[in-house]
């Protein structure tokens, strides 16, 4: 037990930042760091727009970097961070941001030509939306179209309003 606390918990990391343009308020932006292959996607006009750091199904495999709790073993992860220091956004536009497994399965169906953040935004919608996302998955798993592994999405809309 000693060896596995000395060894360290590892983890990826996805941070988004927001702030608006005090010039323009119906334009923001973010940035965004990203340490392994949680991804963020950016969905505009029903199109995804902006897949970060992952761009495509085939770049995931089983050893992504990984941040460790443990700081001795984290010398060779800061060459591999990935930052996005300002994108904009604008109302309407959709940012998703998910774990590998579920950023695997999304843009596999955008590379068929699908939008699954219909699917995803369907739970936004819906009544007791954690048991039937956990069932969803659970459905994806058994047909062999997402890999048994931990699922986390988080989904902003943004609706930029002018101030008065």
């Amino acid at each position: 037990m000693e060896e596995k606390v000395n060894f360290g918990a590892f983890s990826t990391l996805l941070g988004v930042n927001f702030w608006s343009d005090k010039d323009n308020e119906f334009i923001g932006y973010f940035s965004s760091i990203a340490i392994g292959d949680s991804c963020l996607f950016r969905i505009r006009n029903n199109k995804l727009t902006f897949p970060f750091p992952i761009k495509r199904s085939e770049d995931f495999n089983n050893s992504p970097i990984l941040l460790s709790s443990n700081l001795k073993r984290n010398s060779d992860v800061w060459k591999e961070v990935k930052i996005v220091k300002r994108a904009y956004i604008v109302s309407g536009d959709i940012l998703i941001l998910a774990s590998d497994a579920i950023s695997k399965w999304f843009l596999s169906k955008c590379e068929r030509g699908e939008k699954p953040w219909n699917k995803l935004l369907e739970f936004t919608e819906i009544e007791e939306p954690d048991k039937s996302f956990e069932e969803w998955i659970n459905e994806l798993r058994g047909k062999g179209e997402m890999r048994n592994d931990d699922v986390t999405v988080i989904i902003v809309k943004l609706n930029i309003e002018k101030s008065e």
